[in-house]
């Protein structure tokens, strides 16, 4: 690619001049003019200016970009070296003419940049151009943010309308084409300071047509540019003035801040692909009720298998005899006082514990009961001296 011959960002800035995001020499030609005349040109916001070298601080002529319909490149059969564009504005048409090429997808990434406010992916440019022009995408973004908070500030409260909107011109028209429902005109800013603009949206032949009203404030004075110009004093009053001679098919453009209050989703139907509406509750959370209990922790430690051995715990057997009749009776077989305790086998086990077959269970003493001796009288009775030998020879005998 061609060198430009210069770099205009190395130029020294002027006292006073404005800090244009690109600058240098181009040829421009209107519909007045018979020849190509070379100017100083610079762009800031979405205006060209022209001057009549670097060294001046005051243009001697400016082109306002607002009214952007398109800008391609103009082929030349006379000359195919000379690279020219042709811009088109409402009304009007201007070409344009550089040395190069490279300076020619540089004016174009520029201008498509500020009005696009975003950078071109069709241009031939190298990485340093779009660091460029990404700087002056963020200038130009910083100062629209800026002049659309001063705009606001100016306004009284009680004179902004509730259809005011800091909006683009493109946002507005995507706001209202996007949500009829909420309204057809809003009021916002305009492309300077003095300025606002009401944009309205409405349907002509199916389609959605979006018009837009230049607002010139005057002192205390709003004044629409429209023909012939009418003065209102606020821009509430110019609201009324659109909806009550539209007889109300313009309406302010109120934004829905309504918010649902249960959770809807769509279930559809795997069978006959239908689709509803649910309205999924969760699950009630029960109060807890006083006092109440807290269950055990479940033990941790293993279930007893078949090896685990049994202990019997044997206790005096002289605790319960008779010491009157020890020396008569012979003695009887020992009960032991404890029995085994089978562990729970659970449900799911297969495998059951065995006994162990060579202890024998009896039935168990209580160990919380405390058995005290029942004194005998010191005679014995002949019958019941008979019936404890009756008793022991039975026990014999078995």
């Amino acid at each position: 690619m061609a060198n430009s011959g210069y770099n205009p960002r190395s130029i020294r800035p002027k006292t006073g001049a404005r800090a244009h995001y690109y600058e240098g020499y181009m040829e421009k030609k209107d519909a007045k003019d018979k020849n190509f005349k070379k100017y100083w040109t610079g762009i800031l916001g979405k205006t060209l200016y022209f001057y009549n070298n670097y060294k001046d601080v005051q243009e001697i002529e400016k082109l306002d970009l607002e009214n952007f319909v398109s800008l391609i490149d103009e082929s030349s059969s006379a000359n195919q070296t000379e690279h020219r564009l042709l811009l088109k504005l409402k009304g009007m048409e201007v070409k344009l003419k550089v040395e190069n090429l490279e300076l020619r997808e540089l004016w174009k990434g520029f201008i498509l940049t500020v009005i696009q406010l975003r950078i071109p992916a069709n241009l031939i440019l190298l990485p340093g151009h779009l660091c460029m022009l990404r700087e002056a995408l963020d200038k130009e973004e910083q100062r629209l943010n800026e002049l659309m908070n001063s705009q606001y500030n100016r306004v009284n409260g009680d004179d902004k309308p509730s259809c005011f909107y800091r909006v683009s011109r493109m946002e507005a028209q995507a706001l209202l084409e996007s949500n009829p429902e909420c309204g057809n005109l809003l009021v916002r800013p305009g492309t300077d300071e003095t300025n606002f603009s009401i944009s309205i949206c409405y349907k002509y032949c199916g389609q959605p047509t979006t018009k837009h009203y230049k607002v010139k404030m005057t002192g205390k004075e709003y004044v629409l540019q429209v023909e012939p110009p009418r003065n209102f004093s606020s821009l509430t009053e110019i609201v009324d003035y659109f909806v009550t001679n539209t007889q109300n098919k313009l309406t302010p453009f109120e934004w829905d801040i309504n918010y649902e209050e249960r959770i809807i989703l769509p279930q559809v139907d795997d069978e006959s692909g239908e689709s509803t509406l649910i309205f999924p509750s969760p699950p009630p959370v029960l109060p807890k009720k006083p006092n109440e209990r807290v269950l055990p922790a479940i033990p941790t430690d293993p279930l007893p298998s078949d090896q685990d051995t049994y202990d019997l715990v044997d206790e005096d057997a002289n605790e319960y005899m008779i010491p009157e009749l020890s020396h008569r009776m012979s003695p009887l077989p020992e009960i032991p006082s404890r029995i085994p305790v089978k562990p729970k086998t659970p449900t799911n086990a297969n495998v059951k514990p065995k006994t162990p077959t060579n202890v024998t269970v009896k039935p168990r003493t209580p160990t919380n009961m405390t058995v005290k001796p029942v004194p005998i009288a010191g005679n014995i009775t002949q019958e019941l001296s008979e019936k404890l030998r009756i008793q022991r020879m039975k026990l014999e005998e078995q």
